[in-house]
Order: C-alpha cells, then sequence, then structure tokens
C-alpha cells in the first residue's frame, strides 16, 4: 500500500513539474520586424493609461502602460497601393515631430513623407495624430493620407500591426479576432490585461499569428485572416481604401483600448457577441424546448377534443 502511495505521489510530482514548466516560459529577447529610422517620441499620461512611448512613425519597445505593466512590444504602421509590397512608415521622412509629452483631450500630429513604389520620390504624405482621453482605458489614432504623387493611387491598403506581449514583458499570451478587432490577453505577468485595436472603418482582413508570423503577413500584404493564437502573439488589420485620385485626402481613426476582462474590451472596440453554451446551459435550454414543446402539445390535443 505505502508503495503505492509512493508512485502516485512521484506521479504528482511530475504532473506538477511539468506544468510549472510549461507556463513559466522565460521572457525571450525580441528584434524589432525591421531596423526602423529614429523617430521622435510623445509621452502622454491621463492618469489610468500612460502612452510613454508613441512615436512618429512606429511606437517600441515595451511601451503603453496600464496598472504598472507595459503592454506594446512594438507597433507600426505600413501602406501599399497598385501592386507593389506594403512599406513600413518608418521608411519614410519625417517632416513634423511630436513634442516630448503631451496633454490629455489634445490631438498632436506628425506628418511623414512616404514613397511606396521605390522611385525615390514621395507618393503620400501622412498625418499621424495622437489623443489620449482623460478618464479613459483607450487612446486615438488618426492617420490623413495625401496623395501627393499627381496621379491616382489605386488599390491603397493600409495596414496596421501591433506585438503586444500583455501585461508586462513576458510574450506567453493568446490573441484573436472577434467583431471587427484584435485584441490579445495576458497569461504569463499575472496581470490578466486584455488589450486590442479597432479602426472607425470596418477592416478588410486580419492576422492573427505568431509575432514574427504577423510581420511577414503584413510586408507580403497577405493577412492570414485567423481567428486566434496562443503564444507569443502578434496582431494586425487591413483596411482597403479602393482609389486615392491626386490630390485627395482619405482618414483612418484607429482605437487602442486595454481592459480587465474580455467583456469591457469588447463593450469599447466591438458589437454585443452571442454568448457560448456552456454544458449545463445547453442542458437547460433543451430542458426548456421540451417544456415548452409539450405545452403546446397537450394544448393542441384539448383544442381537438
Amino acid at each position: 500500500m505505502d508503495n503505492k502511495k509512493g508512485r502516485i505521489g512521484v506521479f504528482i510530482a511530475a504532473i506538477l513539474a511539468i506544468s510549472v514548466f510549461a507556463f513559466a516560459m522565460p521572457v525571450v529577447a525580441k528584434d524589432p520586424p525591421h531596423i526602423p529610422a529614429g523617430s521622435a517620441t510623445i509621452a502622454i499620461d491621463n492618469g489610468i493609461i500612460d502612452i510613454d512611448v508613441f512615436g512618429e512613425t512606429y511606437s517600441g519597445y515595451n511601451v503603453w502602460l496600464y496598472r504598472g505593466g507595459s503592454n506594446a512590444y512594438y507597433e507600426e504602421p505600413l501602406i501599399s497601393y497598385g501592386t507593389n509590397p506594403p512599406v513600413y512608415l518608418s521608411n519614410g521622412t519625417v517632416y513634423q515631430s511630436y513634442p516630448a509629452t503631451g496633454n490629455p483631450d489634445v490631438w498632436y500630429d506628425a506628418t511623414v513623407g512616404l514613397d511606396l513604389d521605390g522611385d525615390a520620390s514621395d507618393d503620400i504624405n501622412v498625418t499621424r495624430s495622437i489623443m489620449v482621453p482623460s478618464g479613459q482605458k483607450y487612446f486615438l489614432v488618426k492617420y490623413c493620407i495625401v496623395n501627393i504623387k499627381g496621379s491616382d493611387l489605386t488599390n491603397l491598403r493600409f495596414f496596421q500591426g501591433v506585438d503586444y506581449d500583455a501585461g508586462d514583458a513576458g510574450a506567453w499570451d493568446e490573441g484573436g479576432y472577434a467583431e471587427d478587432f484584435v485584441w490579445t490577453h495576458d497569461l504569463d505577468d499575472g496581470y490578466g490585461t486584455y488589450v486590442g485595436f479597432t479602426g472607425d472603418r470596418t477592416s478588410d482582413h486580419h492576422s492573427v499569428d505568431g509575432f514574427s508570423e504577423m510581420w511577414s503577413d503584413l510586408v507580403a500584404g497577405s493577412l492570414n485572416d485567423a481567428n486566434y493564437y496562443n503564444g507569443d502573439v502578434g496582431v494586425g488589420l487591413e483596411w482597403d481604401l479602393g482609389t486615392l485620385r491626386a490630390g485627395e485626402t482619405v482618414c483612418l481613426t484607429v482605437k487602442f483600448a486595454f481592459a480587465d476582462s474580455y467583456d469591457e474590451l469588447r463593450n469599447m472596440l466591438g458589437g454585443v457577441a452571442v454568448p457560448a453554451l456552456t454544458p449545463i446551459g445547453l442542458v437547460a435550454l433543451v430542458g426548456l424546448l421540451s417544456v415548452i414543446a409539450a405545452v403546446s402539445i397537450r394544448t393542441t390535443v384539448r383544442k381537438r377534443e
């Protein structure tokens, strides 16, 4: 009997050891998707969220504080037109910079010229503006793209990618797509934070993948449209903006939010989802339908009598 208990104890200890190894993943240093050009940054704190590093063209690394944890390892948009591959905004030339610090409820602008087709001449000017509202768990980033090429830009596409590392620098999270927003949930830092973003236009494609694969998707202009990933996740959205005539401007506003639950994040970013039925709920529903059917049959029989 004692030998049996001993074997059971060893088995339980082995299971616990495996569990600790599986979930206590080490923090792995990550390289950015490319080596970006220098970008001045602005810091804005509304007392709830501290967007301590937001760049003229990208944000990195381990930034965007909420509840004491950093939530974004790296963030950057890309843009393309025609059949040309997407180009990182940080490949452009900054013409207007952010101040070093800002206040809530104020819009701050940075302007960047970007060559989209490799002819060494800017095709668009992009104004990337940020505003952090007072008393809110989100901030807004508005992109206004002006066609300065002198001819139409067909099949204009805008991509936003974020490698979140929600909660802190740990990289073991889960992420997904639902109701036209992408999200990431901290699994390894003890915060349990949910973060995500959406746009004021309906997106056309999304990417939910390992962070490196997500950036590869965006650079290729071919997002995977997956809805869930567990691990060091990266998330991205694509908006197809159609044809931008010479001299015209098109704008897109992206909303980045932070929350303590998925429902709170969804309320800020998406619509109302139909909750999934648990097994108990499914049994209850079947029982209710059975009662309704029985009452209906009895009523029909009585009427015939």
